[in-house]
Parts: C-alpha cells; sequence; structure tokens
C-alpha cells in the first residue's frame, strides 16, 4: 500500500506530528500531582513568589500562612526536615514549594515561633510542644489561630524537628455552623454528669464541644462560670458576646499546669458550674473524671476512642486492673451523654460529621450496670442499638441519600 501511494507521489504524514504536543508543566507545578494542577494557590502570585525563596527566614511561616488562608485555610500544615511541605484539605495531601525543606530552615521557623527553650524542649527524646500560634494580617480584625505540635523524628540525617499546624476557626463555631444534631443541641448542657466527645485524630471532637461551650457563654437563662483545660487552648471565647465566663488554662510543660489531671485538681476547688478537659487520657485524670459530677458540677471532655463503648475500653486500659471496673461503673454511673464522630468524605469533595450518639437515662444506666463485669463493655454496644443513634445506620443513610 505504502509503495502504491509514493507512486503517486503522495507524502504520508507522520503520525506522531499530529498529536498536540504536552504543555510544558510550569516549575512550580513539578513536584505537584497532575490532578491537583488546577488548584487555585499553585497560580497565585504571591505563592509564585514565595516558592522563588531560596529558603525560609524567621518569620515567613507567617507569609506562607497568610497566603494559604486566600484560598480557604487548611486541615493541617506538616513541615518535616528533608521533606516537601504539606497540607492536607478536604482529606487530600497536597504538596507545596518547589523543594524539600532543610533541617536548619526547620529550626529557624521554631525558633520564630517560640523561644529557645520550648524548642530544645520539643527535640528532647519522649517530649513534644503542644502550643497555639496567631498570624496577624493588616486590615484582618482577627487573627489566624493554629493548634501546633512540635516533636523529633527519624529523618535520613537523623533526628530532626517536625512541625504540625492544625488551623482553627478564629470564632468558635456555633451549633447552626457545625449543623449539630437537635439530640445533642437538648442533652449536651444539663446541670450536672459527664458529656464526652470521642472520635479519631482530626474529627472535630474539640470544635464539638467548642459548640457546646459557646451554647453556654450565650445562654442568657443560666449563669455559669465554665472552666476549660488544654492542651494547647484551641478556641478563643472572649470574641463572643455572652454573660456567662470562660476562663482557659493550658497544660502542660510551659501551661499553667503540668497534667490534665492537676487542672482537674485545680478546676474542684474552683467552684464552677462547668469543667471542660480538652483531652482525657492519664489514669490519673479516669480516676478524677466522676468526681467532676459526683461534686455537681458538668464535665465535658474529648477521648481518642473508636467508639462509644470503647471509651470504658480506654479506661480500663488506663488504670489499675484492681480498680477497672469500680472505675468503669463509677463513670457509667454518672455519665449523661456520649458521642463518636468521624467526618466522612462527601460526594462534593467536602467532609461531613457521621456520628453514634447515646444518651444515658437512668433506663440506660440501670440496664447497663445490672450486666457482669464481663458484660459491661458489650452491654454499652447493645444500649447504643437498642436505645441510641448507631453510626452503621448514619453511614447507610448518608450513603443512601448521596452525601457520601
Amino acid at each position: 500500500m505504502t509503495d502504491l501511494l509514493n507512486t503517486f507521489d503522495i507524502n504520508i504524514p507522520n503520525t506522531d506530528q499530529l498529536k498536540p504536543k504536552a504543555e510544558p508543566v510550569p516549575w512550580q507545578l513539578m513536584n505537584v500531582p497532575k490532578h491537583f494542577h488546577k488548584e487555585a494557590i499553585y497560580h497565585d502570585r504571591d505563592y509564585i513568589d514565595f516558592c522563588k525563596k531560596e529558603r525560609f527566614a524567621k518569620h515567613d511561616i507567617d507569609k506562607l500562612i497568610i497566603i494559604l488562608q486566600k484560598f480557604g485555610g487548611y486541615s493541617d500544615l506538616i513541615m518535616a526536615a528533608d521533606h516537601y511541605v504539606m497540607i492536607k484539605k478536604k482529606q487530600r495531601l497536597m504538596p507545596l514549594l518547589a523543594k524539600k525543606i532543610t533541617r536548619e530552615e526547620v529550626n529557624i521557623i521554631v525558633d520564630g515561633m517560640y523561644s529557645e527553650e520550648q524548642r530544645s524542649y520539643a527535640f528532647s527524646p519522649g517530649k513534644q510542644l503542644d502550643e497555639a500560634y496567631e498570624v496577624y494580617e493588616d486590615n484582618v480584625e482577627l487573627p489566624y489561630r493554629n493548634r501546633v505540635n512540635v516533636c523529633s523524628f527519624q529523618s535520613r540525617m537523623g533526628r530532626a524537628l517536625k512541625i504540625t499546624l492544625r488551623d482553627l476557626p478564629a470564632i468558635p463555631p456555633s451549633y447552626d455552623d457545625l449543623n449539630v444534631p437537635q439530640i445533642i443541641r437538648d442533652n449536651a448542657v444539663t446541670v450536672e454528669g459527664l458529656v464526652a466527645i470521642c472520635g479519631q485524630t482530626g474529627s472535630g471532637k474539640t470544635t464539638l464541644c467548642a459548640s457546646i461551650l459557646r451554647a453556654i457563654k450565650e445562654d442568657p437563662h443560666n449563669s455559669r462560670v465554665t472552666l476549660t483545660y488544654e492542651k494547647p487552648i484551641e478556641f478563643q471565647f472572649d470574641v463572643l458576646s455572652g454573660y456567662n465566663p470562660i476562663f482557659p488554662h493550658t497544660v502542660g510543660e510551659f501551661g499553667d499546669f503540668k497534667t490534665f489531671h492537676e487542672g482537674l485538681t485545680n478546676a474542684l476547688r474552683c467552684t464552677p458550674e462547668v469543667i471542660f478537659l480538652g483531652e482525657s487520657r492519664e489514669k490519673e485524670t479516669f480516676e478524677t473524671l466522676p468526681k467532676i459530677a459526683e461534686s455537681g458540677h458538668l464535665g465535658i471532655t474529648t477521648l481518642h476512642a473508636r467508639s462509644i463503648a470503647n471509651i470504658f475500653t480506654r479506661i480500663g486500659n488506663e488504670v489499675d486492673p484492681s480498680q477497672m471496673y469500680g472505675i468503669i461503673r463509677q463513670t457509667l454511673q454518672y455519665m449523661h451523654l456520649a458521642v463518636y464522630q468521624w467526618l466522612a468524605p462527601t460526594v462534593d469533595g467536602g467532609v461531613m460529621p457521621l456520628q453514634e450518639i447515646l444518651l444515658f437515662t437512668n433506663e440506660v444506666k440501670d440496664e447497663i450496670l445490672s450486666l457482669s463485669n464481663e458484660q459491661l463493655i458489650s452491654g454499652i454496644d447493645k444500649a447504643v442499638q437498642k436505645h441510641g443513634q448507631c453510626f452503621r445506620s448514619q453511614v447507610e443513610k448518608a450513603y443512601k441519600d448521596n452525601k457520601i
């Protein structure tokens, strides 16, 4: 066939020449996965100029945060020695800048955020720094707030520092902002008892607690003093109107109290109506937690747990085995409301909270506490299925409604 065409002096085009030439990839996108190439931030002039910097200076982290806030912020900003800078946004991991960040640059960034003593502490084996960090922008009334963790890790060049910043809302969210279910709105605030919000890291536990504390602060019909103990302080409630005061305290090596247990001991001496513990995780805290309700207070806390029943497994794993069932039963006796929350990716690229909820009525408590010690945890799980809002049913409903 080719010989026949050549006889008639017909040129056969090279098929490779017919293919459209691929557009060259801009230099700032060389290390960015292709599915992120159209993200607006990668084409922003301020961002591109920032990428051209040879190295981070002391307060360049502020400039980067301000740039990121122009494009909706982030869930987490991760800066680790000998790695690319990353952000998590809508449960997606996106690389930033055009080169890896060095060990020296990470040290410079930490020195610009905190003192040399704090940096040295974070670099010590087994230690970590949990602090808040604020960035102010001209003509913006409220600062950009971050929860920050600084700790050492093993890079390919040996131990180095890693910084993780969690973006926090400037104003504590309301129930409406979070679309909080009515069962939580109606029952999260009581005269006394324990309210436990559990879930994985980044599941919005503290954010949900913030909406509960905001409801308490803005309630004109119930006068209450609230004390919070956090590591670090995540939300500033003094930006809200409302008569009921909230007094925050920091926990940690450089805080108002070294441990949550010390903070809890302080709270029980200060006669508040509400006590918020940013996280319950210590043996001494679990042993003292029931005393909040026992002494007539409302206690609100978060825990890392995979379900409502797992809250009590966590308690049992932390306390002395000889006291385990006694403390679990005592906690159950004073429990008022428990919520497990998970953030599910939605079909439109966002996230939505899915929750397991149990209101510990007298009927529910009697039903669980009548069981033998060995049946307590499974009994709690059955109580959720029988009396509460089941997590599986929420997942199935959201999927059926084409939300996730």
